[in-house]
């Protein structure tokens, strides 16, 4: 198929988006909700989120009942995004010779009063999402499903924020061979500045 024979769908398709930003806009104005409503501020829940972010060098250890322990090694980059309210996680490294990257999305839901998540996985094309809660303001205890082949399965995150320069991340998945993968996080050395290099 040629470009040009694709051209015809973009006006209906483009007529259709403008159609339905009208229609929700309008559904916004009736429910005294104005689109350029100022948006929600970051609260003291996402401060905690916020604490994570920096550089960071990762260290997991996957243990199973149908294997031997595996260890391996990573960094993880994380940082706020979209004024505060959530923090993105990109994680690198490798598990035996396999890009295991992952990504991991966090935030606090003001009308639900929940923690939740999202992560990503190069080792599949699923989503995992969580929802969770913390009760002493250190552990958050989340719960999460994503859907592949073999139907719905379900996964729980433990982060656990040891102090400002370390944090722990437990995940549990019941439906995979119990497989429980724990990551511990430690800050990454700063870079010497400039200073330091001369001397």
């Amino acid at each position: 198929m040629t470009h040009s024979s694709n051209r015809p769908l973009i006006i209906p398709v483009l007529a259709g988006a403008f159609a339905l930003f009208t229609v929700m806009s309008a559904a916004e104005a009736a429910s005294g909700q104005s689109p350029q409503q100022e948006k929600p501020k970051a609260t003291v829940h996402h401060q905690y989120l916020n604490v994570l972010a920096g550089e960071w060098i990762t260290k997991s250890r996957l243990v199973s009942p149908a294997q031997k322990p595996i260890e391996t090694t990573g960094k993880a980059s994380i940082r706020p995004v979209l004024g505060g309210r959530f923090v993105l996680e990109e994680r690198t490294g490798k598990l035996l010779g396999n890009d295991a990257s992952t990504v991991r999305l966090y935030g606090y839901n003001t009308s639900t009063k929940r923690f939740e998540a999202v992560m990503a996985y190069a080792g599949s094309s699923a989503l995992t999402t969580f929802s969770g809660t913390s009760t002493d303001g250190r552990t958050l205890t989340l719960s999460g499903v994503s859907t592949g082949k073999k139907g719905k399965a379900k996964t729980e995150m433990d982060i656990f924020l040891e102090n400002p320069g370390s944090f722990t991340v437990t995940l549990r998945q019941p439906d995979n061979g119990d497989l429980v993968v724990t990551t511990v996080y430690k800050r990454a050395p700063k870079a010497p500045g400039k200073a330091a290099q001369k001397k």
